[in-house]
């Protein structure tokens, strides 16, 4: 009987180091590493953002290629962060530009800002939340009315295409006129960007 007692307290004993071992082991932890929701980071590897002005007597469009940004999603949701130079917006007319550059304060706010939380079910988003930074001032989109499509061209490539459109008046930006005719309160944006993976 206290064979069997001693038998039993040895096995139960061998139990719990061989539990212990493979608990601490760094092949457990692995394991456990990869159970744990899966957090993936991108960079922006080219761009292109476009800006649309409406008046009533003419259109006129805008464009940058020189947005820098990442993104960071999860299972949940992905947050992304762009910069993009304010002189690097450009209509193709040196003196239109520079009224431009002067009306949003290009040079006391350089960097224009776009931050975007969606929820990480692409790859359509019909309505996420926008903070803009621009002409020195920030400027919270509830829901904004845009459309936003994501599509992995790869496990190391990210695009993202879509559009929004942002108020002048939500910034306190002056709408330059023609014939004391202001142009359009509304700016639609569409953006293509392309991401690549953070290893």
């Amino acid at each position: 009987m206290k064979n069997m007692k001693k038998k039993i307290s040895l096995n139960n004993l061998f139990q719990i180091l061989v539990l212990l071992v493979i608990g601490t082991s760094p092949a457990f932890a692995k394991v456990a590493v990869k159970a744990a929701p899966a957090v993936q980071q991108w960079k922006i590897k080219s761009s292109e953002i476009k800006f649309a002005v409406s008046h009533l007597t003419h259109n006129l469009e805008g464009v940058s290629k020189s947005a820098k940004g990442k993104a960071v999603c999860d299972a949940k949701s992905c947050e992304f962060l762009i910069g993009v130079p304010a002189l690097s917006f450009s209509t193709d007319n040196g003196n239109r530009d520079q009224h431009m550059y002067e009306i949003i304060s290009a040079a006391v706010n350089p960097i224009v800002t776009v931050r975007v939380v969606t929820s990480s079910d692409f790859p359509a988003q019909k309505a996420f939340n926008l903070d803009v930074s621009f002409a020195g001032k920030t400027h919270t989109y509830k829901s904004a009315d845009g459309e936003l499509i994501a599509k992995l061209g790869s496990p190391e490539q990210l695009v993202i295409s879509g559009h929004f459109t942002i108020k002048l008046s939500d910034f306190s930006v002056k709408r330059p006129a023609l014939l004391a005719i202001p142009v359009s309160d509304e700016v639609p944006i569409q953006v293509n960007l392309e991401f690549e993976a953070v290893r």
